[in-house]
């Protein structure tokens, strides 16, 4: 399968730079310098991963991502700038999967991408059975990387089905920060800490009856998460 990349960036040669990278390593490439472009050619193809530029000349890449993930769900790798950590966090919490800062070195962006792709469209074939992990209201559909609560589908980021995916096989276990870093983020060590809670304050938004509240994800003050919810795996 070839992959439709849209890169999102307003600086005329990198956009150039990055767009024969992405040939060079098999993917197909759109590219767009402004907020307008981007939204317009996420409409019309069929993009599977977006590299966007959070400051573009014609909005902010916060909203732009806002905006785009209203049109479909899909992957969001952000390249940030030095000195943009607010940034990284916003987006980090309206649900961007990865980000990169610039300079980049091109192997790892790559190995980004392909990461962040691996997790969205995992190859079906080799899944040979469906199992489904039952809690709460909740249905985890693993091959299908699917999340249901009473047959209405709750649509996850790649990063948050990762993230409730560690959680379903490790329930009541407390899982320090440093572990879900490890085992969720290993193309990507370097991530910070903060990351950890925002994502998981996304995914409470989307399974807890109350998020300032939460009786399935519980916070362990110093050390980590813990699920506190009863599963059962069985065969679909």
């Amino acid at each position: 399968m070839q992959y439709n990349i849209l890169v999102v960036d307003d600086d005329i040669e990198l956009n150039l730079f990055i767009r024969e990278l992405l040939k060079k390593n098999g993917f197909h490439v759109y590219s767009a310098q402004t907020a307008h472009e981007a939204i317009a050619l996420n409409k019309i193809h069929d993009i599977h991963l977006i590299l966007l530029d959070i400051h573009l000349p014609d909005g902010n890449g916060i909203d732009i991502l806002k905006d785009l993930r209203k049109e479909k769900a899909l992957p969001i790798i952000a390249l940030t700038g030095q000195n943009s950590d607010v940034d990284l966090i916003i987006g980090l919490e309206v649900g961007m999967d990865d980000y990169i800062g610039k300079p980049f070195n091109p192997r790892e962006l790559i190995a980004r991408i392909r990461a962040v792709l691996r997790r969205a469209f995992p190859n079906e074939n080799m899944d040979i059975t469906e199992d489904a992990y039952i809690f709460d209201r909740f249905k985890l559909l693993a091959a299908r990387r699917k999340l249901y609560c009473e047959d209405k589908e709750i649509h996850l980021t790649a990063t948050e089905f990762e993230y409730l995916w560690l959680f379903v096989r490790s329930p009541h276990r407390i899982l320090p920060r440093e572990d879900i870093l490890q085992q969720v983020h290993q193309d990507n060590l370097d991530i910070i800490d903060r990351s950890v809670d925002v994502t998981i304050m996304r995914l409470r938004r989307k399974i807890e009856q109350c998020s300032s509240a939460p009786h399935i994800i519980k916070t362990i003050r110093g050390i980590g998460y813990v699920f506190d919810s009863k599963v059962q795996r069985t065969k679909v």
